[in-house]
């Protein structure tokens, strides 16, 4: 458990500046999830065997759980959209990404060149089918190292769009979740806001 008291406290970045967005498009702006199962090496004491309810992997004894990638979308006026993503992975990595994407052909595309000069630019691509909103690195070697751990990778993620929050989601609710595990903590959050 304490792995994921660790997990639970990573920051999941939204930008702190967000212009009012008047005339975005209600239908992609919220929070989706992606539920999925990851693994991490068991700690077991001597002499215990790995039994339920751990799992065999090869000859690694490990532990599985289930866990919750999220995805917060907020489509400014202009057509660009404001993103941020936090993706866990097997052994406890994790890809954190957000800013700001830029209307695309296919949707949108982040870029950051915030890197060295010798770096390649970091470009990820957002778009939609029917089914699902797609998060892919066009270069997932170079967007793995500036916002993932060893084991986590941008390469080409999926977010059902059936994941998506059912309640209207404000752009502060968006920023509280993004440091709070999960909505009932945030819905005090906007309440202070509103009264202030």
């Amino acid at each position: 458990m304490k792995f994921f008291a660790v997990l639970s406290t990573l920051l999941f970045f939204i930008p702190a500046s967000v212009p009012a967005m008047s005339n975005a498009p209600e239908e992609i702006n919220g929070i989706y999830e992606r539920i999925h199962k990851i693994t991490s090496p068991a700690h077991l004491e001597e002499g215990e065997s790995c039994d339920a309810p751990y799992i065999l992997a090869g000859d690694i004894c490990v532990a599985e759980y289930d866990t919750s990638d999220r995805l917060a979308l907020y489509q400014n006026s202009d057509g660009s959209l404001y993103f941020s993503a936090l993706l866990f992975f097997s052994s406890g990595y994790s890809c954190t990404i957000g800013g700001k994407a830029e209307k695309s052909e296919e949707g949108w595309q982040y870029s950051d060149a915030s890197g060295s000069k010798s770096e390649k630019v970091c470009e990820l691509d957002i778009f939609m089918d029917d089914k699902n909103i797609h998060l892919k690195a066009q270069d997932s070697m170079t967007c793995n190292r500036r916002y993932c751990g060893a084991g986590g990778s941008l390469s080409h993620t999926e977010f059902p769009l059936a994941g998506k929050a059912k309640e209207q989601v404000s752009i502060n609710k968006i920023k509280c979740m993004s440091l709070l595990d999960g909505a009932e903590n945030c819905d005090q959050y906007e309440e202070t806001e509103k009264a202030q």
